[in-house]
């Protein structure tokens, strides 16, 4: 009998490679988009204070913000007969559908805050290192010349994944309440988890822990096996000042971005009389539209005009949108600027996450990939993250005009730090010429 053909590893095929991280990233929007829209929509339409949906979306991005822990252990430890991050891949996948039946079990209702915010911290934790995983996967495989192309392919997968989740579930968190919203979550989840079954890393590699393969010899040249190592390569990998300052600056930028999930869903169902379900029919729509956008346009962009360039572009027109909400204020009970707010800063999320990411990549070292490309992606995770403790006291001295004078401030901070990168240093032949000569 002859034999099937295998299918080509993630190493080999652009193709697969692209539908493999569009596919992982829109598994990372399915909890996104339940977390930090979908339900805070669905609290705010039940009265549910700025302070409140702060805390639910407070704990469903601090795991995202502490992220870069994880890199350590993804980095540390693998099972390299099934690839370098493929394990990690895989369980966090089925961590993550056993996540999703305990929200379904439990199924909470508004008025179950702590419970909520539980959930919402133990999923995203587990959502954490598939993430970690995945990142690490594209620093070692994706070459140089397609990474502004795949960040954009990522990023329109993340950002369908949290359009198509926030639509669906917010209609069904009305209809059938949480369990409903978290057995559709669970759907999506079994789809990945057979693509993470299905695809090697690199040719001879095991598909399955019980399959024949072996490891490597690429992977098992570059992987740390010893903590020591692996903690001075990281700290001299982030250490440069260019990695710093981005770093800063995406951490600035998340803040702003944090403060924005939590007045946005208030202004619109509050003041402007939208239902929890219009909120996130227009969340949906425009998230679709933008990872659109995210896969035909945005990484093209980065590759023609640099990410560097268009990172700064778009911190301009971040502030600038600030700066608009600010002057708009009196029609904020209108329809059509709380609409505008909405486009403005979701598309202006992936405007520059696809640059960032590019230049995330183009920093890490394969040695510690999963820990370097996590510091950075956690650092606008962080500033969300860390953001609701000010809501509180900035909503009583101020109402929700004073949360959008603060986002202006730290969109200003941002671009001020981005400004100071200098041209092309973040290349990662660049860092690692650097790093040889000092040794």
């Amino acid at each position: 009998m002859p034999r099937c053909p295998s299918l080509p590893t993630l190493s080999e095929s652009r193709l697969l490679r692209l539908v493999y991280f569009y596919a992982f990233y829109g598994a990372q929007g399915v909890s996104v988009g339940l977390f930090t829209f979908a339900i805070p929509a669905w609290l705010a339409a039940d009265g549910a204070s700025v302070a409140q949906v702060g805390t639910v979306v407070g704990a469903a991005m601090f795991p995202w913000g502490i992220k870069f822990l994880k890199g350590f252990f993804v980095d540390r430890f693998a099972w390299l007969p099934m690839g370098r991050r493929r394990a990690w891949i895989v369980g966090s996948q089925l961590g993550l559908l056993v996540a999703f039946g305990v929200l379904a079990v439990a199924n909470p209702g508004v008025s179950d805050l702590a419970l909520i915010s539980a959930l919402a911290f133990g999923v995203n934790l587990i959502v954490n290192f598939q993430d970690v995983s995945v990142d690490g996967l594209a620093a070692d495989i994706v070459p140089e010349d397609e990474r502004g192309r795949t960040a954009g392919v990522m990023f329109g997968g993340q950002s369908i994944g949290i359009a198509v989740t926030s639509t669906v579930t917010g209609w069904l968190l009305i209809h059938y309440g949480m369990r409903g919203a978290a057995l559709a979550c669970m759907a999506y989840v079994v789809a990945v988890l057979v693509l993470a079954a299905s695809c090697r890393e690199r040719a001879g590699e095991r598909l399955l822990p019980w399959s024949r393969g072996e490891a490597s010899p690429d992977t098992a040249a570059v992987h740390v096996g010893a903590w020591r190592p692996l903690f001075a390569r990281t700290y001299r990998a982030i250490a440069r000042r260019e990695c710093l300052l981005l770093w800063f600056a995406a951490f600035a930028f998340g803040a702003a971005y944090g403060m924005s999930l939590s007045v946005l869903p208030s202004l619109a169902t509050q003041r402007a009389g939208f239902s929890a379900a219009e909120y996130g029919a227009l969340t949906g729509t425009v998230n679709l539209l933008v990872g659109i956008a995210c896969l035909l346009l945005f990484g093209h962009i980065a590759d023609r005009v640099g990410p560097l360039r268009m990172y700064r572009t778009s911190l301009v027109v971040g502030l600038l949108a600030c700066l608009a909400m600010l002057v708009a204020q009196p029609l904020w009970a209108g329809v059509l600027p709380v609409t505008l707010m909405v486009i403005a800063f979701l598309t202006l999320r992936m405007l520059l996450n696809v640059p960032y990411n590019a230049m995330a990549l183009g920093l890490s070292n394969p040695a510690v990939a999963a820990t370097q490309v996590t510091l950075f992606n956690s650092a606008s995770n962080l500033g969300s993250s860390m953001v609701g403790f000010l809501l509180g006291p900035l909503d009583r001295a101020g109402g929700p005009a004073a949360i959008v004078a603060c986002m202006a401030v730290l969109v200003g901070i941002s671009l001020a730090l981005a400004l100071t990168i200098r041209g092309r240093a973040y290349i990662l032949q660049e860092a690692l010429a650097e790093e040889r000569a000092t040794a």
